[in-house]
């Protein structure tokens, strides 16, 4: 059961949960949520876990948890918590309550997959009694880790140790190989996650391995594996001959750890991923992946990656998003003209939540900006702030009219 009063982001939840053959439904409030499961138990089809967001008006979501397990008809519920309010003390607070873990949102496909995997797997024991490990996003991340398989492609001994030792403090495991040519091999029999290739190694180099892999016949087990291409050369234009040559990301050397890190969460699956193809997780060229010049009015990159490249997806949130946006900020408006300073922090933090999952960045920043006025209680200067978010509305408006238009130009669809 997905609880969310925004449309938007039970949208993204429902739309992953199908995806995995997942049996859900929607509720929009902490009451209706409970109506669902106090009707479901009664047909003996209980809900096995509740997606819960934090803040919602009436009942928030540690209200509704609480309810759920002070009632002894629903008590075995598992519960995660989902919250854009990250603070310090959360999860001792969310485990206190009951719940079976704590994610936080913008929400990534691949954390709530492993999320559920984790609770599901550690069943209906209950978090608070220590006989379960309570799952926060550093645990996903960390697990996430231990089960990848990568594969580093380095003709350099030296560098290899580095690499290696590195990547073991990142809390991953490596295998190095010394040229494209073993690389290929390795590819053929072991089911890697991602390779690390170095672009210049003897025999044969990054960028000939790489054409190699991606050609279907090559016998490797996965032609669309993604390729982090490491060189020296950090030139202009490395990164666009990487690119084109079939490779997905791109480091430097000497690499800094946290560059590395940032590829390689990136580029990493999960098994949320799976079903939708290896070519989703590419670098997108078709003409659907209409080039944003401003990613701080829509960072297009992010969207995209929060919902696994999937170009359906994407028109169905951006579509609702739009319809649904013009509201949420006529609603803040009438909280501001009638002085309810809460109820105007609350819509700031919805409108901040839809426009973050949507990759809107001026739009999300600017009701940030209202949130935390409204949270100090000057609403006297709040008046112009709902023409503000308006106008960032439009210019956003524009700018995702033209890419689902783009959209559905390369899906032959019609304008």
């Amino acid at each position: 059961l997905v609880v969310d009063d925004h449309e938007v982001n039970r949208l993204l939840v429902t739309r992953l949960l199908e995806s995995w053959g997942c049996r859900y439904a929607e509720a929009e409030s902490g009451p209706a949520a409970l109506d669902r499961l106090h009707v479901a138990a009664s047909e003996g089809d209980p809900y096995r876990v509740v997606i819960m967001d934090m803040l919602m008006p009436g009942m928030d979501g540690a209200g509704l948890g609480a309810a759920i397990k002070a009632d002894p008809v629903l008590t075995s519920t598992i519960l995660i918590m989902m919250t854009s309010l990250a603070e310090r003390g959360d999860a001792n607070r969310f485990r206190s309550l009951g719940f079976s873990a704590y994610i936080t949102k913008p929400l990534r496909q691949s954390q709530l997959f492993d999320t559920l995997a984790m609770v599901l797997a550690d069943g209906h024991a209950e978090p608070a009694s220590g006989s379960v490990r309570f799952v926060t996003r550093h645990r996903v991340s960390e697990a996430r880790k231990r089960r990848a398989r990568i594969l580093l492609a380095e003709d350099s001994k030296t560098n290899q140790l580095v690499a290696i030792k590195m990547l073991e403090k990142l809390g991953y495991k490596a295998d190095a190989v010394a040229n494209g040519k073993e690389a290929i091999e390795s590819l053929r029999t072991i089911p890697y996650e991602l390779v690390l290739m170095d672009v210049q190694m003897p025999e044969m180099d990054g960028f000939e391995a790489t054409r190699r892999i991606r050609d279907a016949a090559s016998g490797v087990l996965n032609s669309q594996i993604p390729i982090i291409a490491m060189t020296a050369h950090a030139m202009a234009g490395d990164r666009e001959r990487c690119l084109g040559m079939g490779m997905n990301d791109y480091v430097s050397k000497p690499i800094s750890p946290v560059v590395l890190a940032a590829a390689l969460e990136r580029w990493l699956p999960s098994e949320g991923d799976m079903g939708f193809g290896a070519e989703k997780r590419l670098v997108d060229k078709t003409a659907a992946a209409v080039a944003i010049q401003d990613s701080s009015i829509f960072d297009k990159e992010g969207m995209l990656g929060r919902l696994m490249h999937d170009e359906e997806l994407a028109c169905s949130v951006l579509e609702t998003f739009l319809e649904d946006m013009p509201l949420q900020i006529a609603t803040l408006r009438s909280f501001i003209e009638a002085g309810m300073t809460a109820d105007a922090e609350r819509q700031a933090h919805t409108i901040k939540g839809a426009a973050a999952n949507v990759g809107g960045e001026a739009l999300r920043s600017a009701a940030a900006a209202v949130e935390q006025a409204a949270a100090s209680g000057r609403i006297d200067t709040l008046a112009s702030a709902p023409s503000e978010l308006e106008a960032h509305f439009e210019t956003l408006r524009e700018t995702l009219a033209a890419y689902l238009n783009a959209l559905k130009q390369a899906a032959g669809g019609v304008p």
